[in-house]
């Protein structure tokens, strides 16, 4: 399938899916545990800790006003770390996307399996942590399953961005910068744990922009119930849009870094 310059095959991206998939099989516990115990400490040390020194936010209390953003979090740091360590890791110790490319699959293929892998593993534990969440009654509406879908959409769109990162990294030295002035900024700053009015205007705006927010925003809306259909279709749109520029960008990037 060509769409516009790029060349998909549903079937080859599958095939690198699942190949991915066999590896992680090997090692899945320790590629589940770690990633879902961090969320929880955050709950327990800020939702109960420092909440209990906290009113009301927007209604909520602090323990419920963070615990969907939690989940979302899940879905920035599995397709955060898994399409940069393990991406990196394919790409420059293995070797995996030279000898992936010599077959029949394109670089458009690899590069989405590798974001829709990184996708998948951050709803497992985006799954993971929200059974726990719930189990502490944060969850209030049945609405909360819907947050799935946030999970799921927005974890392909930071796959696809991580994607860009890495693109440009020639070894493992630069993560830090990574997960210090990328992943930690989009954490702390997109309503995770204090509103973004908060903020001054400035960082407001700055804010708005930033591809996580989109994230948390309609997480929070589905985990108390209080919908607004129109909101929840813009912040959609942002992830789609950003995913499209992630995404093609990560590919161009990769077809010049793989010709070369």
């Amino acid at each position: 399938m060509r769409i516009a310059t790029f060349d998909f095959s549903a079937r080859c991206i599958w095939a690198v899916f699942l190949r991915h998939r066999d590896v992680f099989k090997s090692s899945i516990w320790s590629g589940i545990i770690p990633p879902f115990f961090e969320p929880l400490f955050y709950l327990f040390a800020m939702g109960y800790g420092i909440g209990a020194m906290v009113s009301d936010v927007q209604g909520m209390s602090y323990a419920q006003f963070i615990a969907p953003s939690l989940i979302a979090w899940a879905a920035l740091v599995a397709p955060g770390v898994e399409c940069l360590v393990g991406t990196l890791a394919r790409l420059v110790v293995q070797r995996s996307f030279e000898a992936i490319i010599a077959t029949p699959v394109s670089i458009e293929d690899v590069v989405a399996a590798e974001a829709l892998y990184g996708a998948a593993k951050g709803v497992v534990h985006a799954i993971a942590v929200g059974i726990v969440i719930a189990a502490f009654g944060l969850l209030p509406s049945w609405w909360s399953l819907m947050i799935i879908f946030v999970v799921i959409f927005g974890g392909i769109m930071i796959g696809a961005f991580t994607l860009v990162y890495t693109s440009f990294m020639p070894n493992f030295t630069p993560i830090d910068f990574w997960f210090s002035l990328v992943l930690t900024p989009l954490l702390m700053f997109s309503d995770t744990f204090f509103p973004i009015t908060n903020l001054p205007p400035w960082g407001q705006t700055i804010a708005e922009f930033t591809p996580f927010y989109h994230m948390v925003r309609p997480s929070r809306m589905f985990a108390m119930g209080t919908i607004d259909w129109s909101v929840i279709a813009v912040d959609f749109a942002w992830i789609a849009g950003y995913f499209v520029v992630f995404f093609s960008l990560a590919v161009y990037l990769f077809k010049r870094r793989l010709v070369k």
